[in-house]
């Protein structure tokens, strides 16, 4: 004898509410889900215009300013207030970091990625991922024991958004 389960007949099987249990499933109430972060993504406007034209295309001079900066090590991660300011020159493969302490100029290669631009120092250490609109960037920097994470936007320079 064959039973039915929420509809659909399954051979040998006993009658099993499958329909509603998927529901719930697929329905569960976000606050169930407890500690797991379901802010939407960000809106980039419109993604296509995004894709193929990296920083580089776009302008050959950007400075990036940092939001938040992250200095993370064993133990965790704590917000920082000294923050480097980078200068992203292009046209020379230079990646310029300012902080407190001075400046510091390094070779860069860069590349693009979807709708990202994709900096690495050439001598390591450091990495920088920006949209290629430069709205927003994320940098990370080993730093003694630890890596550094800074958050923020990118414009380009001389433009009336750059500092």
């Amino acid at each position: 004898m064959r039973e039915r389960a929420g509809g659909l007949r399954f051979p040998g099987m006993r009658f099993f509410p499958v329909l509603p249990f998927l529901a719930a499933l697929l329905l569960a109430s976000p606050a169930a889900a407890d500690g797991i972060d379901l802010e939407p993504e960000r809106s980039y406007g419109d993604v296509l215009l995004l894709y193929g034209k990296g920083l580089a295309g776009r302008a050959p001079l950007w400075r990036c300013e940092p939001a938040r900066k992250l200095a993370c090590g064993r133990e965790g991660c704590a917000d920082e207030r000294d923050r480097a300011r980078v200068t992203l020159d292009f046209a020379r493969g230079a990646y310029r970091r300012c902080d407190r302490k001075g400046c510091e100029t390094r070779p860069m290669t860069h590349h693009v990625s979807g709708i990202f631009t994709l900096i690495d120092l050439k001598d390591g250490g450091a990495f920088l991922k920006a949209v290629n609109d430069g709205s927003e960037y994320v940098e990370a920097v080993s730093e003694k024991g630890g890596a550094a994470l800074t958050f923020g936007a990118c414009a380009p320079a001389g433009s009336a958004l750059a500092p």
